[in-house]
């Protein structure tokens, strides 16, 4: 035999007896741990680099999907990522619209998440606005029992006793948190105030309290609050306006509502500084029970100028992963709903002497298209709505302005225009309804 054939005995020889003290456990003596031998560690370690590395949704091959998907960058229009555009995107939604319109009862009830976006009501007190005086309805819908933007929001007056423990996103414990984000624990004589400054006649106030029971003291009067579930309604008054003592300590409060008895209901659940992925702390439990008592038709999700936190960031792949379980959290929860994601609007960045968007939002505004498209639901693209790159720069420093100078947020204005590129979205579903007859 000759060295070579010898070398190559030895190879295989040697490779065989270290895969089978590969599969040996370790080996522990008195005085020494023999570790087990992983002959394939390094190339598991490249095959595990690489799986992490894919990013989180992953556009489908077949061709056919993929010219579905690719319809995620057409502006101004609700994309449901069908092939059948004469069929409305959001379909049980804008049916149940059309239906209340025609017959002048039942609701529609829409849940409005989003970031610092939509904080003292931007976008949802117009979007709301413009949806009573189309399908009926009136109320403001959702008031918390404080709130960081309460000065700045016009469509309500609220106040309250600054002895209210509140625990938020944010907090160490999250347990009983409303979807919100909040929950606000009271004090013997903890008070709140609230006027809706958009209804024009009476509207049906509630409670709206978590676990727990007690006494609170209204019109002079004392009523017991019973005890209930995780999510529970008291019906207080028919009034644009109601002031609440609690007489009882330690009672769960997640705020009042204004709502009519039939028509368009809209609440805004903006939070400060989050991306959505927190909104997987909420407890099953209490939103099966709001799904019971309080049900939605439609959830919109507005997340992402908080996931561009850095100006050359383009993977984002990290967000998925935390995006989808709060997404499969909201989907399981309201099943009946309609989801419509709208992507991040653009932001800018100092970039010498000038601003330019973060060159990174197109990729994130990618990202959540096929969060979407993945789990199915509808997408709003709000990047190329409002005009795509540098188009917060041109709104910030129009005459008059629509955004503010932080180049991230649209002022008054500016929150007005993108409620009204939503409301246009949502009318021209509707009209398919009417086409297809």
């Amino acid at each position: 035999m000759n060295n070579a054939k010898k070398v190559l005995l030895f190879t295989i020889l040697a490779s065989l007896s270290l895969s089978v003290f590969s599969l040996l456990p370790n080996i522990k003596t008195r005085d020494y741990t023999i570790k087990k031998i992983d002959l394939f560690s390094d190339i598991k370690k490249d095959t595990e680099k690489s799986a992490t590395s894919q990013p989180s949704a992953i556009v489908p091959i077949d061709k056919q999907e993929e010219k579905k998907f690719d319809t995620y960058s057409v502006p101004g229009q609700i994309i449901n990522f069908s092939a059948k555009t004469t069929q409305p995107a959001l379909a049980g939604f804008i049916k149940k619209l059309v239906k209340v319109k025609k017959e002048r009862k039942g609701k529609v009830r829409i849940a409005f998440f989003g970031d610092s976006m939509i904080e003292a009501d931007l976008i949802t007190q117009d979007l709301r606005s413009t949806l009573q005086q189309t399908f009926g309805g009136s109320g403001v819908g959702f008031v918390p029992v404080n709130d960081i933007s309460a000065s700045l929001r016009i469509t309500v007056n609220s106040k309250s006793s600054n002895d209210w423990i509140k625990r938020n996103y944010k907090s160490e414990n999250t347990d009983g948190l409303f979807i919100s984000g909040n929950v606000f624990s009271s004090a013997t004589g903890s008070w709140l105030s609230v006027k809706d400054n958009t209804a024009k006649d009476a509207v049906e106030i509630s409670l709206l309290y978590g676990k727990g029971s007690g006494d609170i003291m209204l019109d002079n009067n004392i009523i017991q609050i019973p005890k209930g579930d995780e999510f529970n309604i008291k019906k207080l008054k028919i009034a644009n306006s109601v002031e609440v003592k609690i007489q009882t300590p330690g009672m769960r409060v997640f705020g009042t509502s204004f709502e009519s008895s039939s028509g368009v209901i809209v609440d805004n659940f903006s939070f400060r500084g989050i991306s959505g992925v927190e909104i997987n702390k909420l407890n099953d439990d209490l939103l099966a029970q709001i799904n019971i008592k309080r049900p939605y038709d439609l959830i919109i999700l507005e997340y992402g100028v908080n996931v561009l936190f850095r100006p050359n960031d383009t993977n984002f792949d990290w967000y998925c992963k935390k995006m989808v379980p709060s997404l499969t959290k909201i989907k399981k929860a309201f099943p009946e709903a309609d989801i419509l994601m709208i992507s991040t609007g653009d932001r800018a960045f100092r970039k010498g002497d000038k601003w330019e968007s973060g060159i990174g939002v197109p990729n994130l505004v990618k990202a959540q298209a096929l969060m979407a498209f993945e789990n199915h639901v509808s997408f709003f693209n709000l990047y190329e709505t409002m005009g795509g790159k540098n188009s917060i720069v041109d709104w910030a420093n129009s005459n008059p302005p629509l955004a503010n100078k932080d180049y991230v947020h649209p002022n008054h204005s500016g929150a007005k225009k993108v409620a009204a590129f939503l409301s246009d979205a949502i009318m021209h579903e509707a009209n398919k309804i009417d086409s297809n007859k």
